[in-house]
């Protein structure tokens, strides 16, 4: 099925909707790489990482000539309940070329990130698409880094962001390793990959998860 007519639904806590179909699909997988490879005239996203995924390594591609973005990172949850870690975290895209994408569905990315963390976004170019060259659709998880990337005239069909969109919308409850913001629930232990957003002890749960972790996700 051609991926404009596959299945969407909304990803994460934004109002992006996407399908769970790539050209290479990634799920239940730990050290996945993709490198040099080129994606080209296809009808959907280059590389779909779902649901538990750890360290997926794309490196060095070309994604150009797509119906719709270059990779999606895409978590699953229960609701706004995230606590089983179905989720991807350390990926690594390093390298890419992406460009002339967004034929076909007009909000992706050539990096989108939703119910995903601690990625390390680093030295790739973006350019030509119809929207931002980088998506993180809600603030579930934190912890990722984007340095040394070239981002240039993106938002061709659109005026409410720029290169990079961070949406802040979103309850999701998660556990372990969590960098907390104003919209990240949390439970147990609580730290992050980056000592400058990592809380020290004693820490008080009470008092940083908002009201959309209820007792149950809250002490369990």
């Amino acid at each position: 099925m051609p991926a404009p007519r596959t299945p969407h639904s909304c990803a994460g806590g934004g109002d992006w909707g996407l399908a769970r179909i790539g050209a290479i699909r990634i799920e239940g997988a730990e050290g996945t790489t993709v490198r040099n490879s080129l994606f080209t005239r296809c009808d959907g996203t280059g590389v779909s990482i779902n649901g538990y995924a750890r360290a997926t390594n794309i490196d060095q591609n070309e994604s150009v000539w797509l119906g719709e973005g270059g990779v999606a990172s895409w978590g699953k949850t229960q609701g706004v309940d995230a606590t089983a870690m179905q989720l991807p975290l350390g990926t690594r895209m390093t390298g890419n070329l992406c460009h002339e994408i967004g034929h076909y569905e007009k909000q992706v990315s050539c990096y989108f990130a939703a119910v995903s963390g601690e990625a390390y976004i680093a030295d790739n170019i973006f350019y030509n698409m119809p929207r931002a060259a980088i998506n993180f659709n809600d603030d579930a998880v934190g912890g990722s880094l984007m340095t040394r990337n070239l981002l240039w005239n993106t938002c061709r069909e659109s005026q409410d962001h720029g290169p990079f969109n961070r949406c802040v919308r979103a309850h999701v409850c998660v556990r372990a390793c969590v960098c907390v913001r104003v919209h990240a629930c949390v439970r147990g232990c609580v730290c992050c990959l980056s000592p400058a957003l990592r809380l020290q002890p004693p820490y008080d749960p009470a008092a940083l998860n908002p009201p959309c972790c209820n007792a149950r996700t809250r002490h369990a």
